[in-house]
């Protein structure tokens, strides 16, 4: 979410500008560090209390979602979904996702991500189940019909390229096996990914009887 979407304020900037320093309450927020990249900016924030107990916080910035839609490519998205865990994948360092409302790019980001652990772990996901669950935590999440669309869209790629490396590895690893053992032989066929039939038709699919608890123009979070 940018701070400013056609001239309507969506985000506070909460956080300190490069190089300078914030105090809120007993907290102090130093931003030593900026990269930017063409879809998002990561910024390394020092966060101390009582001038002790320093942490280290990174701050994952996605400015290439438009105003009222979703990302023409899935790649960006996926992208930053993937550097965020390969900085944290622990449970006990929770992440922090917001948007504007909170609900339609956070839920959008969140289902993407839950997606992608079944897809890895399972090798299918059922993405209107996965979105019915999310709305049942928190009313409204994946806000518009284009963002579960987007859903679809990004675990159909991910589950394509997941399969793609799986083939690859088991290739090699059956290469492997019969160079050291030449009298046994074994399967070079990888396991395919069982995806549910409205992700292998993303581009035209839609969740049916997805509906929204919230009027977008009431209540539109610009994603």
């Amino acid at each position: 979410t940018k701070e400013v979407e056609k001239s309507k304020v969506k985000c506070a900037n909460y956080w300190p500008y490069y190089d300078n320093i914030e105090s809120y309450g007993p907290f102090v927020i130093k931003n030593v560090e900026e990269k930017e990249t063409k879809d998002y900016t990561l910024r390394e924030f020092l966060i101390s209390k009582n001038k002790s107990e320093e942490r280290r916080i990174y701050h994952y910035h996605f400015k290439a979602w438009p105003d009222h839609g979703v990302p023409e490519n899935t790649e960006p998205v996926v992208a930053m979904l993937r550097a965020v865990r390969t900085w944290s994948n622990e449970p006990d360092k929770p992440w922090i996702v917001h948007c504007s409302a909170g609900i339609g790019r956070t839920g959008t980001f969140i289902g993407i991500d839950i997606g992608v652990h079944y897809l890895t772990k399972y090798s299918k996901v059922n993405v209107l189940e996965l979105i019915t669950r999310l709305r049942k935590q928190r009313g409204g999440m994946v806000q518009q019909v284009e963002q579960a669309e987007f859903v679809y869209k990004c675990l159909e790629r991910y589950g394509i390229v997941l399969n793609e490396h799986r083939k690859r590895r088991t290739e090699q690893d059956t290469a492997n096996v019969s160079n050291m053992t030449p009298q046994v032989s074994t399967s070079s066929n990888a396991p395919e990914i069982v995806l549910e039939a409205a992700i292998q038709k993303a581009e035209s699919v839609v969740p049916q009887g997805f509906v929204g608890p919230y009027d977008v123009n009431e209540n539109d979070e610009g994603g």
